[in-house]
């Protein structure tokens, strides 16, 4: 989010006037950069303006509409005069060479020009870096589609390769005892490999962790699961027994209680 406000002093510390403040009243700021537009605020001291979230950006806009306005100059390592078209001022700069202040020209004269102090604050480099590390693990996990698959104490998992530049991929399988993982096995397998299955697993949790690495042990992505082997097919082969000797057990009654028959022609 952008932040913008005037600094109401002229150039030796003089207060803007009223005829200043009116023509100002009804300006409307936007500070741009790509595929972004924030609206700003004329009020305050002195205008502020606060860097895009994506620190990689160097190209900005800042754009003034007022009809009083004939024309700005942009005051950076030079002096720049942007005129007015359709109302509107449109003010480039780059990251690397900010606007220290602008003087803003009305129309007519109608009244003194005005000067105002701007200032740039930077985001935190570290907070979009992290985010972008965060969304690229994202889509490389979804690359990755590490798949695990159970069946009776069987573990079947599956996974992709996320680019070219997978040269290993390593596998730990852990058991869950309460809140501790205890390390069962360690494999690592070549880059055309994409299929593991693991047998005579016990009934209960596992997790599951992968990571591919590239060139240099490179780690490229990282994934994990959780999964259970339990004992639902047991339970259901059981019930479906229980059911057969209860239905088996009902026909034997009914004969019982019917007795013999015997067919004469």
């Amino acid at each position: 989010m952008y932040e913008f406000s005037l600094f109401n002093e002229q150039e030796g510390g003089k207060i803007m006037d009223k005829y200043q403040e009116r023509l100002l009243r009804d300006t409307r700021a936007t500070l741009l950069t790509d595929n972004y537009e924030e609206n700003v605020e004329l009020n305050g001291e002195k205008i502020v303006l606060k860097q895009s979230e994506n620190n990689t950006l160097e190209d900005y806009v800042l754009k003034v509409e007022n009809p009083q306005i004939d024309y700005i100059v942009a005051i950076t390592n030079k002096e720049t005069k942007f005129v007015s078209k359709d109302n509107v001022v449109v003010i480039p700069f780059k990251i690397n060479n900010l606007i220290n202040s602008i003087k803003i020209y009305f129309k007519e004269d109608l009244a003194d020009f005005c000067e105002f102090q701007v200032d740039f604050n930077f985001e935190d480099k570290e907070i979009w870096d992290a985010k972008v590390r965060e969304e690229n693990q994202k889509n490389l996990k979804e690359l990755l589609s590490l798949t695990c698959r159970t069946g009776m104490n069987l573990l079947n998992i599956i996974w992709s390769n996320v680019s070219k530049q997978v040269e290993k991929t390593c596998l730990k399988i852990y058991a869950r005892e309460k809140d501790k993982d205890i390390l069962m096995l360690e494999k690592e397998f070549s880059s055309d490999t994409f299929f593991y299955a693991l047998d005579n697993l016990a009934f209960g949790k596992y997790v599951v962790k992968m990571k591919q690495l590239g060139k240099n042990d490179e780690l490229l992505v990282e994934d994990e699961h959780m999964v259970q082997i339990d004992n639902d097919i047991v339970d259901k082969l059981s019930a479906l027994a229980s059911s057969l000797n209860s239905g088996l057990s009902d026909v034997k009654n009914q004969v019982k209680a019917s007795g013999r028959h015997i067919v004469c022609n």
